[in-house]
């Protein structure tokens, strides 16, 4: 789930980037990846973690680039 919320954020950048800076057509995109972006940390928030030094909490995405 983390790394899909993670490529939900590197599909939303370059579109936006794109979509501001020349090419219009790509706002459409950026919108379209702006909702997935936010289903993806929806589903991952209710989830405690289970082991580790932060077990009991809950889990957040990595808003990790992916080229």
């Amino acid at each position: 789930m983390s790394s899909r919320s993670a490529g939900a954020a590197s599909n939303l950048l370059p579109a936006l980037h794109e979509g501001v800076n020349g090419k219009p057509d790509r706002v459409g995109d950026a919108v379209g990846a702006m909702f997935e972006f936010k289903t993806s940390p929806g589903e991952l928030l209710p989830q405690k973690l289970a082991a580790g030094p932060h077990a009991g909490q809950f889990a957040g995405p990595r808003l990790k680039y992916v080229p």
